[in-house]
């Protein structure tokens, strides 16, 4: 029973690393090329709020709500508050 938890766990893990990977270069996308398109911000920041497992993963989320401030101060707002409950 240990070992399949942990082994789920693993894999959990595993696969938020994969989605991390996948999601980083769009984040760099959007704030390189000045999106201001609030639903894709919104939907990445929630991607990234299921994956904030590392410090970078979590710079990350933190590079994109600094964007995002510029373009809404209390969205951006909304979802530092949501990391902080997980953190």
């Amino acid at each position: 029973m240990k070992n399949e938890l942990f082994n789920l766990i693993n894999n959990l893990v595993q696969l938020q690393k994969k989605c991390f990977t996948l999601i980083k270069p769009r984040v760099d996308y959007i704030i390189s090329n000045n999106i201001v398109d609030k639903n894709e911000i919104e939907y990445l920041l929630d991607a990234l709020l299921n994956m904030c497992y590392d410090n970078e993963s979590i710079k990350y989320y933190y590079k994109l709500c600094d964007y995002y401030a510029s373009i809404d101060k209390e969205g951006s707002n909304f979802y530092r508050k949501e990391l902080k409950k997980f953190l």
